[in-house]
């Protein structure tokens, strides 16, 4: 997996601050469409572009993180990766990981002796577990709550 990661400039943040919720805006309003949006760039030259309208969403996030002066990465779904690099992705060590996909609660293919995980099937894990996270601790504030702690 290869990533080119840089670090947001002061005037990047900026910049994506200021054109943040004009973004926003047009996400919201190109929500439903499924043709193309005809946007037009002037430089030095004016250039007319048909661009889907979903590449709004995506440029959103990336202006968001932007604005927050995170780096960020673009990666294809389709991407497979290590056990290695699953495992700094999801912030745990490597052998969690493969304890993990022996379990089968991560799905792999094996490559020779090595094990390979599409990013898409880690991206679905951390969002269930996120969800799974988040409705133990509303009950735990639920149990709380009942129990005057």
């Amino acid at each position: 997996m290869e990533a080119i990661i840089e670090r947001t400039t002061d005037r990047d943040q900026q910049i994506a601050r200021d054109n943040l919720p004009q973004v926003k805006r047009l996400v919201t309003s190109f929500a439903k469409r499924t043709e193309p949006v005809a946007i037009q760039v002037s430089d030095h030259d004016m250039v007319s572009l048909q661009l889907p309208a979903k590449l709004f969403g995506i440029l959103q996030t990336i202006l968001d993180l932007m604005a927050k002066g995170k780096a960020f990465s673009l990666i294809p779904a389709n991407t497979e990766l290590t056990t290695q690099e699953a495992a700094d992705m999801l912030n745990v060590s490597r052998p969690h990981i493969v304890k993990l996909l022996k379990e089968g609660v991560i799905p792999y293919k094996e490559v020779g002796t090595h094990r390979r995980i599409l990013l898409e099937d880690l991206v679905v894990y951390s969002k269930d577990l996120k969800q799974k996270r988040k409705e133990a601790l509303e009950e735990l504030a639920r149990l709380g709550q009942q129990y005057n702690m």
